[in-house]
């Protein structure tokens, strides 16, 4: 009788371990969580501000003309801002 209620106080001592265990392991995920869901709200806000810009260069490439391509290739010297 002794022997089991010495296995049953080791279980329930290891029982309540991991439960502290777990709680800590919780409160660190929480906290990550937060940080990152920091983190996305930042990266969104800067997507938001750079989405136009990338529209308006995909705008800009699609604008250019084939000839206008085969004139700058033609060219000996290109200037710099070609280049």
């Amino acid at each position: 009788a002794d022997a089991a209620l010495k296995e049953i106080t080791v279980a329930m001592q290891n029982a309540g371990d991991q439960k502290i265990e777990m709680e800590e392991l919780k409160k660190k995920a929480a906290e990550e969580n937060r940080v990152l869901e920091k983190r996305k709200k930042a990266i969104d806000i800067e997507m938001a501000q750079v989405e136009p810009l990338v529209q308006d260069a995909r705008k800009a490439v699609g604008s250019i003309k084939t000839e206008a391509l085969s004139e700058i290739r033609a060219l000996r010297a290109p200037p710099d801002v070609i280049r």
